[in-house]
């Protein structure tokens, strides 16, 4: 075998690890994002919670559930934003480069995975913005005058 065939053999050794690194470091950075949103989330569902079932005879109006809402669709739009943001610098990275198939196929799924994750997201904030907060059981009478 001869230098050149060899060293093309470590070259192209080389752009693979290069791709398998890039692929990676696109997982742990969605995963990181889908985190942050669970957090952001389950925040959102303490918050809404607490609002829903404020004590006494108080409610939640649908603006109050929707004031928390409304700032996290802007937090998955930001999810899409880095998404495309990363699919770009990966094409960019690997322009003008033959991309193995099944890497090809694995980052497309990575990039399909987050995408549906980001849409049910989406799914769920908008039908819990538009869903009317349960009653409180067992209802509360309002305090009678002198009463604490």
């Amino acid at each position: 075998m001869s230098h050149d065939m060899k060293v093309q053999i470590m070259v192209d050794g080389l752009w693979t690890d290069l791709a398998e690194a890039q692929q990676i470091l696109a997982n742990r950075r969605i995963e990181r994002a889908l985190e942050r949103i669970q957090s952001r989330l389950d925040h959102v569902v303490r918050r809404v919670n607490k609002i829903t079932f404020m004590e006494g005879s108080q409610m939640a109006t649908m603006q109050e559930i929707i004031d928390v809402i409304t700032p996290l669709k802007t937090k998955v739009e930001g999810l899409n934003v880095l998404m495309d943001s990363m699919r770009n610098k990966i094409a960019e990275l690997l322009a003008g480069e033959i991309v193995p198939p099944a890497l090809q196929a694995k980052i497309d799924a990575v990039f399909v995975e987050a995408k549906g994750v980001a849409d049910e997201i989406q799914v769920a904030i908008d039908e819990n913005a538009e869903a009317e907060p349960p009653p409180v059981d067992p209802p509360v009478d309002p305090p009678v005058d002198g009463e604490v």
